[in-house]
Order: C-alpha cells, then structure tokens, then sequence
C-alpha cells in the first residue's frame, strides 16, 4: 500500500447516560476521492486502524491488520466487485460482540464501488446514505459511520461517525448522544489528503483541526514492561510474562478474532513480575487477542494457534 498522511480523527466529546460517546457531525459530508489513501486512528494510540479509499481504483475501507475491522454479512461474504461484503446496517441496530468482522483480519477491503468498471456493489446506490459498522481492536471499541458514494466524482462522502469510548460497549447505530440542537462542525474540506504527494513529510496533527476534543492517553503503556508471550505460534500451552509497575489490579483476557471472550484470568494481577500460563489445546486455529486491562487502558498482544 502506498505511503500516506498519518490522520487522526477530533471527536465531539459527548457523555451519554450509559456511556462514554464520541460523535462529529461532518455537515454536508468529508469527501475522499478516489486512492487518496487517508490513513485513520480512531483511538488514537499512534497507531492506524484504517484506510479510506486505499485499495487501488476502488471507494471504501482498508484495515489494518489485527486493529479496525468493518462488520460482514458472513465469514465468506463476497460482494460483486470482488471485495469483502460490507454490512449496511439500520438505524436502531445495535453493534456488540456478535458483531462479525472476522472476513477483516486478513487486511482484506471493503469496497463500495469500482472505478475501472464503474459498477457499485450490490446494496449500494449513487449519493445514498448508508450505514456501516466498525470495531477496534486495539481498544475494544465500537463504532458507525453514514457515508455515501459519489460516483460521478468518484468519492466517498463520511457524513457522521461515532464510537463509544468504554472497552466493549454497544454502540447503536444512527445514536448520537446529543440534543438535536448541538452545533456541529462545517464541512472539513480542509481534512482532505492531496492524492498527488507521494512521500509526505508531515502529519495533520490534533491542533491543526477547528474543534477542541479531550485528549486521549494509555497510560497502561507505560505500566507494563518486559511482556512476552511465548511459544507464538502455540499449539497446546502459552505462557504470559510480564513485569507490572501499577497500583490498579490487572485483568488479562483473550478474544476470537470477532471478539468472543475466550478466557480470562481467575486472578487479577498485582504489582511485580508475573507468569501467567494458559491452556490452548482445545482452542481453533487462528488469530486471538490477548488483552491486559485496567482502569487507566488496555495494552494488545496478537497471539496465533497453529497445530
């Protein structure tokens, strides 16, 4: 893939009755024209989650592997030009861990239209709002954005998004958290990538965007040092090393690659070095993620089962 600017996206800070939600209004909509490849960190960990546009002569979305995942219909759903089917979800439905982005993993795309067929994927309609349904891994985060596809001018429009800040909350989708009568932002024509710079030479930082947004730190980073998760590949038994220098107990959960909790440890972790050995045998083949949790973060390790 080819190089691109590093984007960080400002979110509207809203705080719901249930929880935490993140949500911008784009006004008449963000448009990203055809392979300008803008690179996308929701959670802003300083790691990318997504691409739009970056998929070679089509219009939709590029994860990257093992962080943001786009909802599908199934495991092996295929739409019409080729690329992964996108689920065009409805207002009112609601985004939780039986969401299936599984087909994402393998940093495959999503892709609403062809530019070099000019055909649009089934369920897809020129200048039509439609729905889809995201989730970070990395963070355990739930999102929807409404978008639509320009086919004439060979762009996607993102009009809205949101995502609920707390580690696997439901998100509903069309939900905003705010009264109809919130300001938003104008159009951010500004946010655009030029598509003829090849090699940039600078980032679009938080402070070059018009809205001020809470600043968003993982102090657990920091907290756990000298993690190791060996053998990786593992087949029968995996060991968790690690050295903990913070005062907050310490979950240590793995998920399936859509999500499913598949184990967590009976015991929190406390201050100091720790070993923590789990059984795999009787776990698939594939991707899991191991997940150390507390209240200031959570830190991802990709472990694969292999036999």
């Amino acid at each position: 893939m080819k190089k691109a600017i590093l984007f960080t996206f400002a979110f509207i800070f809203t705080l719901s009755l249930q929880a935490e939600l993140h949500y911008q209004s784009f006004g008449a909509g963000w448009s990203i024209g055809l392979n300008q490849n803008v690179v996308v960190d929701i959670d802003e960990d300083g790691d990318p989650d997504f691409f739009i546009n970056g998929y070679n002569n089509e219009l939709g979305f590029v994860p990257v592997f093992g962080k943001g995942c786009f909802s599908s219909p199934s495991y092996d759903a295929i739409n019409n030009i080729g690329s992964r089917e996108l689920t065009l979800h409805q207002t009112g439905d609601v985004l939780d861990q039986t969401l299936n982005t599984f087909d994402f993993i393998d940093n495959d795309r999503g892709s609403a239209f062809n530019a070099n067929t000019n055909e649009l994927a089934l369920g897809w309609t020129h200048m039509q709002d439609q729905y889809i349904g995201f989730f970070i891994f990395g963070s355990g985060r739930f999102g929807w954005m409404k978008v639509a596809v320009d086919t004439d001018n060979k762009k996607i429009i993102i009009k809205e998004m949101a995502y609920e800040d707390q580690y696997y909350t439901a998100v509903t989708i069309g939900y905003t958290g705010q009264l109809p009568s919130t300001n938003t932002i104008a159009t951010p024509n500004a946010f655009e990538v030029n598509p003829n710079i090849e090699s940039p030479t600078s980032t679009i930082s938080r402070d070059d965007l018009p809205v001020q947004s809470p600043t968003s730190t993982n102090q657990l980073e920091k907290e756990v040092t000298e993690l190791l998760v060996a053998p990786n590949p593992a087949s029968d038994i995996v060991n968790i090393t690690l050295n903990y220098m913070g005062e907050e107990n310490l979950s240590i959960i793995v998920t399936n690659s859509v999500g499913k909790e598949i184990y967590r440890n009976p015991n929190n972790i406390l201050q100091g070095e720790t070993s923590v050995e789990i059984s795999v045998s009787d776990w698939s083949n594939g991707i899991y993620f191991i997940q150390l949790q507390n209240e200031k973060g959570i830190k991802t390790e990709r472990l694969s089962i292999n036999r």
